[in-house]
């Protein structure tokens, strides 16, 4: 590929007094390359910061997972169509909660279904587990038919397949520890690619910590309350018993 050069150029005078100017050249691209790379990283970490501040602004009771969705949606090419879901009956499915970007032609081929996508519960496979539990938003390895659990009539993944209507599909769980709570899935047309990736990996490792620490409060909340409200029992001691 093309290569930067930095110039320098200095005058000189020689012995009969007339003045030339002598050149020599250094190739800074590898200099030049890492700058670039400190501008981006740069940007990445204010973006991330302020994201962060407008997470842990949100209400105790808010729903996380629209925000999570719109950040993602916001990162992604703009034909992009972005599902984010909640792992549910103890990671045996996970329910849409956060859904964007479906053109006409998706409205189409999925008819009534796509209107009722959001609150869509799926049966969630081993196999796409593996994958979310994985880390990282990672191409993904399965057909479309494992990624919904079989959940929709074999005519629409027919018909996807044929028309080409769907390119490079990318996958990430928010887990933390272990613990899957969600998933994104970011499907793309045909000949794009995602192009802030990293910065979207570091965004759902902080949504994934978020959705940790307001489930434990969530938790804590719940037992406080069952302990504040919990039947008291008074016991009588004898003298024996002091």
């Amino acid at each position: 590929g093309n290569r930067v050069v930095e110039v320098h150029t200095i005058p000189y005078q020689d012995q009969n007094g007339d003045w030339f100017v002598a050149e020599f050249n250094i190739d800074v691209s590898d200099r030049k390359q890492a700058e670039d790379q400190m501008k981006i990283h740069s940007r990445d970490l204010e973006y991330l910061s302020r994201q962060s501040v407008l997470m842990l602004d949100l209400e105790k009771d808010a729903d996380l997972f629209p925000f999570i969705g719109a950040t993602i949606s916001s990162l992604c090419p703009a034909s992009a169509v972005v599902i984010v879901s909640e792992v549910r009956d103890g990671g045996k499915s996970i329910t849409a909660r956060f859904v964007s970007g479906l053109t006409d032609e998706h409205k189409a081929i999925l008819g009534d279904i796509a209107s009722s996508l959001i609150g869509r519960t799926f049966p969630l496979t081993g196999e796409f587990v593996s994958h979310l539990l994985a880390g990282g938003l990672r191409d993904v390895p399965i057909d479309l038919r494992v990624l919904s659990g079989h959940s929709f009539p074999e005519e629409i993944y027919e018909h996807i397949e044929k028309t080409h209507a769907v390119g490079k599909i990318y996958s990430a769980g928010l887990t933390w520890k272990e613990n899957l709570q969600g998933s994104v899935v970011i499907l793309l047309p045909p000949g794009i690619d995602l192009e802030k990736q990293s910065r979207m990996e570091i965004f759902l490792q902080l949504s994934a910590i978020e959705l940790k620490r307001r489930q434990t409060a969530a938790d804590l909340r719940e037992e406080r309350g069952l302990f504040i409200g919990g039947p008291v029992v008074a016991y009588k001691l004898s003298a024996q018993e002091g």
